[in-house]
């Protein structure tokens, strides 16, 4: 791919999170003003001024936009090198690398995971959108390990992998969110991560 097409590429991701944000924005912002039961998504995507079937095209249902949780997306050559069995060869380290790929991302989100956390406090229905997202991003990695395996570069069972990596990113969001999200999210990771090594130390045997 030459240069042009990279900056187009890079141009047209831009474009997609930036609207993703509007649309949580004017989600979030609604919901806090009228209550959840009170908007619509038709009321959402005029707010962001877009039409209720672009909205569609980036979240499917309001819940899942009043909550705005972060996508999942990960870097194409990130997802390649895991699956091959890299970029250490360690099943743990690689979890780290794609662990860090999808944190890099969450400072993006600052004020919008603040509206989430007030929002999931005042509209306690919205707990179960959230379980459903944690959900799906367990199977999604859980399918990443399992091409993983199949390509002969790993042994580990993909539920245990992909739990632990959905641990991993859900203590970063407790602990982001605990401290109003003033620190650089990854270096909230590296603490997530001490704490765990700590625990468990390298090269420990059961007991």
């Amino acid at each position: 791919m030459d240069t042009s097409e990279n900056s187009s590429s890079g141009l047209r991701q831009r474009k997609k999170r930036a609207r993703r944000a509007a649309l949580v924005e004017s989600a979030q912002t609604l919901v806090l003003a009228r209550g959840l039961d009170a908007v619509t998504v038709e009321d959402i995507a005029a707010e962001a001024g877009v039409s209720a079937r672009t909205f569609f095209n980036y979240f499917d249902s309001k819940d899942e936009a009043v909550l705005g949780l972060p996508g999942t997306d990960i870097d194409a050559d990130v997802v390649d090198t895991f699956v091959a069995g890299g970029p250490t060869g360690e099943a743990f380290d690689d979890l780290v690398v794609v662990a860090r790929a999808l944190v890099s991302g969450l400072a993006a989100y600052k004020e919008g995971m603040k509206r989430s956390m007030a929002l999931a406090e005042k509209e306690p229905s919205l707990l179960s959108q959230q379980i459903a997202w944690f959900d799906a991003q367990k199977a999604t990695f859980a399918a990443l390990l399992e091409q993983r395996i199949a390509s002969g570069a790993a042994s580990a069972d993909p539920e245990l992998g992909s739990g632990l990596l959905m641990l991993l990113l859900q203590n970063v969001a407790v602990a982001w969110g605990r401290e109003d999200c003033t620190r650089d999210p990854e270096q909230v990771l590296d603490g997530v991560i001490a704490q765990l090594t700590d625990l468990i130390p390298p090269g420990r045997s059961p007991a």
